[in-house]
């Protein structure tokens, strides 16, 4: 490791990388396929498929959920807790999806649009 990064750096990085690379990235994937496909058709036009993508941001869920152990800086607490927001928003629209829940799949969608992604 460079003498110049810090630990803090490295898990500054870390948790935004997740939040912009992987979260912000997958919701914007979600929300142009609802806007193209609608509730329809989003599982069948999503690759990867739901289960793939609730598995990757499960891994990604599990590091975030370790570094809120940590005294973590504002932004870093800010980045951390909406990218949880969104994968629980992303776990209930897997559930919806899977039982038909046309209505709790537009509640998802709309939280999701209204999501910052700073």
């Amino acid at each position: 490791m460079d003498v110049g990064v810090t630990r803090d750096t490295v898990r500054e990085e870390i948790i935004l990388d997740v939040w912009q690379n992987t979260v912000v990235k997958t919701v914007n994937n979600i929300l142009k396929a609802h806007k193209i496909f609608g509730f329809q058709g989003i599982e069948a036009s999503l690759n990867p498929k739901i289960e793939d993508v609730l598995h990757g941001l499960g891994i990604a869920e599990f590091m975030l959920n370790d570094f809120l152990a940590h005294d973590l800086t504002h932004d870093e607490n800010r980045a951390v807790l909406n990218s949880k927001q969104c994968v629980l928003c992303i776990q209930r629209l897997a559930v919806a999806l899977k039982s038909g829940d046309q209505e709790e799949y537009q509640r998802v969608i709309q939280q999701l649009e209204l999501q910052p992604k700073f």
